[in-house]
């Protein structure tokens, strides 16, 4: 009998030690889109340009997605020279990370350069 009510207390303190383990990984990771790519879909009802880390003019059509990695800076255009510049800023990786609420490391561009999350 006092074997069956050890053993019953030892499984019961293994499985919260393993759910409080748990409980602390997943606060310690907080943001799931740190060190990953970021998605940016462009919303913006028109073909727009863009180059990434000052290299490059790709064409980035309406309605498809780009993604930025860790460490690099968006520039976007609306002229296939990337002359004439659709959005006033750069956006970083932490910029994008910083307007997805709900951590699904998704982003859209919509008119006016209005980025929200997706």
């Amino acid at each position: 009998m006092k074997l069956r009510i050890a053993t019953s207390i030892f499984i019961i303190l293994f499985f919260l030690v393993a759910l409080s383990l748990k409980i602390s990984s997943a606060a310690e990771t907080g943001d799931p889109c740190r060190g990953k790519a970021m998605m940016l879909k462009n919303l913006a009802q028109v073909h727009l340009w863009y180059s990434i880390n000052d290299v490059g003019c790709e064409f980035w059509n309406n309605n498809h997605i780009i993604k930025i990695n860790p460490g690099e800076r968006l520039e976007i255009f609306s002229d296939k020279f990337c002359e004439k510049k659709y959005c006033a800023d750069y956006f970083g990786h932490g910029d994008l990370r910083s307007l997805d609420r709900n951590r699904n490391c998704r982003v859209k561009i919509l008119p006016d350069c209005n980025l929200l999350d997706m």
